[in-house]
């Protein structure tokens, strides 16, 4: 009855019955020796789950280094006063230019509302 059994369970997961054994994953194997297999199913979800795991390390890895790339700019920039004064240069010119527009949106407003820390901090480098 249990080598029944088996060899009707096995059948319908996939396994072929060839006589008195049974082909599993390529081995014969004597009916009543049948190890348990997973599904298809459940060997594709392992491997979803895998993949989305791997794919939130690496993601997990990209943001480390994004934070430590910024890390060092902002040490650069802090360090070299050439550059910051370039830069702010750079921001007073274009604050100049959109005080002569009529409509500003946020981002414009919040750049003109900077031009006297702007300006501060340029007599600080140039000094």
């Amino acid at each position: 009855e249990r080598m029944r059994k088996e060899t009707t369970n096995s059948v319908q997961a996939g396994k072929v019955k060839t006589g008195s054994r049974i082909t599993v994953g390529g081995k014969k194997l004597p009916v009543g020796m049948v190890e348990e297999t997973k599904s298809k199913n459940a060997i594709k979800r392992e491997k979803q789950k895998a993949a989305k795991a791997r794919a939130a390390e690496e993601a997990e890895k990209e943001k480390l280094k994004l934070e430590e790339e910024e890390k060092a700019k902002r040490v650069t920039n802090a360090t070299d006063p050439v550059k910051r004064r370039k830069k702010v240069e750079k921001l007073l010119k274009q604050i100049t230019e959109l005080k002569t527009k009529d409509a500003l949106n946020e981002d414009q407003a919040k750049k003109v509302g900077m031009e006297e820390s702007l300006r501060e901090e340029l007599k600080q480098l140039s000094v």
